[in-house]
């Protein structure tokens, strides 16, 4: 599972917070008729340098029998929509990083962006992000 973009849609659904909603004004054209609207798109915020990890989350829906390769050697799998979202769903509200590179994390900590999240929900809870993190991860 190298990428899938029906990722993005989990993602959105759990509302994770390295990505954000952003709008975009455009032009459409419908037959000869031209018209501005805006599209609200659930976005990576480049402000927190991340990186995707899907390996673990292969290996765990093999695991589970969800993720179908006819053979170790198939470049192509299968799964049901509806599996998966399932799965990557109960799986990131229980671990909002459960998709992301454990290395990249450490800058999504250090992040400006985190850094005010941290100040504003999680102070009460542990010292500061990075004992947050070596908590939840270590």
């Amino acid at each position: 599972m190298q990428s899938c973009t029906f990722v993005h849609h989990v993602e959105q659904s759990i509302q994770v917070i390295y990505r954000y909603h952003k709008n975009f004004i455009g032009q459409i054209k419908a037959g000869y008729k031209l018209f501005t609207d805006t599209y609200d798109f659930y976005v990576k915020n480049p402000d927190i340098n991340v990186a995707k990890n899907l390996v673990q989350a292969e290996e765990d829906l093999k695991e589970e029998g969800i993720l179908i390769t006819p053979s170790d050697h198939a470049m192509v799998s299968g799964i049901r929509a509806n599996n998966l979202f399932e799965f990557l769903y109960h799986k990131m509200r229980e671990d909002h990083y459960y998709l992301l590179d454990k290395d990249k994390i450490k800058n999504l900590l250090k992040s400006k962006y985190l850094s005010k999240l941290y100040e504003n929900h999680f102070s009460s809870y542990c010292d500061d992000p990075i004992s947050c993190y070596l908590v939840r991860y270590l």
